[in-house]
């Protein structure tokens, strides 16, 4: 009997040894798995306006463990383009942390100030089929056509000279305002909202020249495209945006 005492009491202490020793591995494991986030380059000093640069910019890899709620208030590493190549709020000190807090770059979120005098913003349905609404960022220029439109022609009986025979039968460019709710990049939305996405994708907002209470010939265009596809969704191509210098 004491025999069997003695091999179940041996059992236990490998099981509980085996239970510790899965444990402590866990918890040293634990450790090595992180989130990355942007600080200022040590030795590195911005001041308010200096343009930030990827020089400025360092690495730190924090364990999960401690993270916390660092994600809601600081840049992740992923996202470190959305804070480059942009004037800086306030001044830095190297070792500190970036967060959203300092909105790098402002969002803007008034429609009102996208536009000039001579513009009005005007909705734009697109086919969600082919749309990727994250290939496209406000400022870009894009044109619009009606892929029925492509094979039966106008339906109206006389095309507008503004849209074009052929597969070249294109209606603008126009500059992207918004797409559905986002009216900044995606690294930006992500930098100061924590998320890229935006609602509505399936909607842009494009600005239209209105002058003398009177659309120009590209305004027209596509509102006469529009009334064409009885509101259903256009689809869009972009056009060649030079890299700025």
């Amino acid at each position: 009997m004491k025999g069997l005492q003695g091999i179940v009491f041996a059992v236990a202490l490998a099981i509980l040894a085996a239970l510790c020793n899965w444990y402590y591995m866990y918890k040293q494991a634990s450790g090595y798995h992180t989130e990355s986030f942007v600080i200022i380059s040590p030795g590195v000093t911005l001041n308010s306006g200096d343009v930030i640069k990827s020089e400025h910019l360092a690495r730190v890899d924090v364990p999960l463990d401690h993270v916390g709620n660092l994600r809601e208030i600081a840049i992740l590493w992923k996202d470190k383009d959305a804070i480059q190549s942009v004037p800086a709020v306030r001044a830095y000190q190297g070792g500190e942390l970036f967060l959203r807090a300092d909105r790098v770059t402002r969002a803007r979120k008034d429609l009102g100030e996208k536009i000039s005098a001579n513009e009005v913003a005007f909705p734009v349905p697109v086919d969600s089929r082919t749309f990727v609404a994250d290939n496209y960022n406000p400022g870009d220029n894009v044109s619009f056509f009606v892929s029925e439109l492509l094979e039966s022609g106008d339906g109206t009986g006389g095309a507008s000279p503004n849209v074009a025979t052929g597969s070249d039968r294109l209606v603008g460019p126009f500059r992207i305002l918004a797409l559905g709710s986002r009216k900044s990049t995606l690294e930006v939305e992500r930098a100061n909202s924590g998320t890229g996405r935006s609602s509505r994708e399936d909607v842009i907002t494009v600005g239209l020249v209105r002058k003398d209470n009177q659309f120009d010939a590209n305004a027209k265009a596509l509102i006469q495209l529009l009334r064409i596809s009885s509101n259903r969704g256009v689809q869009v191509v972009k056009h060649y945006k030079p890299e700025e210098k």
